[in-house]
């Protein structure tokens, strides 16, 4: 999980980097807020792989059977 977090953080800071310099900051907000959802997504596989997934979570609250 360290990995991963490490993996993204970088990849993270030369993409916001690359943003700033653009003066992009409209597409920076959505960066940060998919980066958030990776990396919480990857949280709650990594730390236990054969729990519901996040799909089966998202189609059982809405009460979609599948």
């Amino acid at each position: 999980m360290i990995l991963f977090t490490i993996f993204i953080l970088i990849l993270s800071i030369f993409e916001i980097k690359v943003m700033l310099k653009k003066d992009l900051k409209n597409e920076l907000k959505v960066f940060i807020l998919l980066t958030l959802t990776t990396l919480s997504l990857g949280y709650l596989y990594i730390s236990n792989p054969y729990r519901r997934g996040f799909a089966d979570i998202i189609l059982t609250f809405f009460g979609i059977k599948y």
